[in-house]
């Protein structure tokens, strides 16, 4: 819609899309099933802290806070990235309507099978090692080759995208598995703020680093982060396994 000209059609529709669903649960039916004692409030003196404050729980933070730092300021610059590029806002409308959107998809459905046939610690640590290469691609050809069209760079930095996707489903998976038991959802919506938290960080210090180089190379400084995250997938991976051993 931005790039036919429709800017206000395209602010309605994004409003539309956040505020639908918001109104579907203002509008939807409690389940009768359930009684109000369910949605009682829990009074932080009976809180098992345990749950919250253990190794397990504190190395899935850990991960939350690092796995994604790789693709997290790629995601925030590829925009300015294409435009310094040469692209157009036809060319950007395109990847942000359609290609990025359908990378990301495809990454994350082969994640998830990835995760089902094997694991998820597996799954990102393959991600982890896949999104590094792709930026790394990504960023050794902007800095060593100049003469592609701008529509010849959406095919790198689509498969990015695509590493982007796997990873996240893998990383998301291994999180809701570290917050299964008591009081999961909690726990679970603090590993996501934690994600979040990952985009803060990296978002600062890449800004602050593009004070002094282009986005390329700041992408290529800041992917190797990610693998802070490798031990901590390694250790959780020798647990289990030793878990299995004593059974």
């Amino acid at each position: 819609l931005v790039g036919l000209g429709q800017q206000q059609l395209a602010i309605l529709f994004v409003l539309a899309l956040i505020w639908l669903p918001m109104l579907a649960l203002h509008w939807a039916r409690p389940d009768e099933r359930i009684g109000a004692d369910e949605f009682t409030a829990l009074n932080p003196n009976q809180i098992e802290w345990k749950y919250f404050i253990n190794g397990i729980f504190f190395l899935g933070l850990f991960i939350a806070l690092t796995a994604g730092a790789g693709f997290e300021f790629f995601t925030i610059s590829v925009g300015p990235l294409l435009q310094e590029l040469g692209g157009s806002q036809e060319q950007l409308t395109l990847l942000f309507g359609l290609a990025a959107p359908i990378g990301l998809a495809a990454g994350a459905l082969t994640g998830g099978y990835f995760c089902a046939r094997h694991n998820a610690r597996a799954a990102s640590l393959t991600g982890i090692i896949m999104v590094g290469m792709s930026i790394t691609l990504l960023s050794n050809l902007i800095l060593t080759i100049n003469t592609l069209s701008p529509a010849m760079w959406l095919v790198p930095i689509v498969l990015v995208y695509i590493t982007t996707g796997f990873l996240t489903a893998a990383t998301y998976t291994l999180l809701m598995q570290l917050a299964q038991g008591k009081y999961a959802a909690t726990r679970f919506a603090i590993l996501m703020s934690a994600t979040n938290g990952c985009e803060v960080w990296i978002s600062f210090l890449g800004g602050k680093l593009t004070s002094s180089y282009n986005h390329a190379t700041v992408m290529l400084i800041l992917a190797p982060i990610s693998l802070l995250a490798v031990p901590a997938l390694l250790y959780l991976h020798r647990k289990e396994d030793n878990q299995v051993r004593a059974a």
